[in-house]
């Protein structure tokens, strides 16, 4: 298969305020970029937006960055899976990437949240392909339904129902963490949806799961407050939808581009309208004002000629 190559511009890199670098944005060669880790929460490819990607590549278009971290060894891809493959199928030999310093686990968490308001919409199996990812983890299965859902970009009651299933077929840990009304604990989850009997001592994971009908699963009600996407869901998505429309604005807008100039000379014709009326209003002002004393001035010779 015969390789495209592309121009390279210089690394990019974005800052904070206080100058600590954030991101890179740059092209890294594609063979370079591991997608082995466990980074894809996506169920499967749908292999006609590859073929889309991979004929706007082949025509010389651009795609926007894929998100990448990079551990300092490898190179793990975190959100831009159909576009890494549109690429590859294309024969280009790099790829535009926004990266990131942090480790493998950084990109699957990243992941989690991908495509929640930009590229290919996720699935419903996606949505909890992503959520199982992190429960089946034993530091992030710790974290609140609420927490999770944040991550994942989906609704706690979505994340409860995937919870419950797989507390039905495996083992869960006996205790997570829980916010309540801004406070977060640690919580004992062995008994909820048990009654509670005077002397009995708290049930353990094990015990539950054996007391347990077939196929049961614990009642996930005192975990979801929430059936919706919360207020910081709503905001994440918003902004991450307003920045994917500003970057497709600034892939269309570029200095010697047919379109830049359209709308330079546009903007300067608007610019030099306003000043043009501006000055007709001026000038349109002074010409009432000599016409008003004109008309005094004939006024009082009128008067004068009267009164000889």
């Amino acid at each position: 298969m015969t390789t495209l190559q592309t121009s390279a511009p210089a690394p990019q890199a974005i800052t904070t305020t206080d100058g600590a670098i954030t991101m890179v944005l740059s092209r890294l060669p594609v063979s370079s970029i591991r997608i082995d880790g466990g980074t894809q929460s996506r169920v499967a490819l749908h292999e006609p937006t590859v073929a889309d990607y991979a004929d706007v590549v082949r025509s010389g278009g651009e795609l926007p960055p894929v998100v990448v971290f990079d551990d300092g060894a490898e190179i793990w891809l975190a959100d831009g899976f159909h576009r890494y493959h549109g690429h590859n199928a294309a024969g280009v030999a790099d790829i535009g990437c926004e990266i990131h310093f942090g480790t493998r686990r950084d990109a699957i968490l990243y992941s989690a949240g991908a495509n929640a308001a930009h590229g290919l919409r996720r699935t419903n199996d996606d949505k909890r392909r992503a959520v199982k990812t992190l429960l089946e983890d034993a530091e992030w299965s710790a974290w609140s339904n609420e927490a999770v859902a944040r991550a994942c970009r989906v609704s706690p009651h979505t994340v409860a129902s995937v919870r419950g299933a797989i507390s039905a077929n495996a083992e869960m840990p006996c205790a997570r963490l829980v916010e309540r009304k801004g406070v977060t604990y640690q919580q004992n989850t062995a008994n909820i949806g048990k009654a509670k009997s005077d002397g009995a001592l708290p049930a353990t994971c094990a015990e539950q799961k054996a007391a347990a009908p077939a196929g049961a699963s614990v009642s996930p009600a005192e975990e979801s407050e929430h059936v919706g996407p919360s207020d910081e869901e709503v905001a994440a998505a918003l902004k991450a939808e307003a920045d994917q429309l500003q970057y497709i604005r600034d892939l269309l807008v570029r200095e010697g581009d047919p379109l830049t100039i359209a709308l330079g000379d546009l903007a300067q014709a608007r610019r030099l309208t306003a000043v043009l009326e501006s000055q007709n209003a001026g000038h349109q002002a002074t010409i009432n004002q000599q016409i008003g004393i004109i008309k005094s001035l004939r006024k009082k010779l009128a008067k004068l000629e009267a009164g000889a």
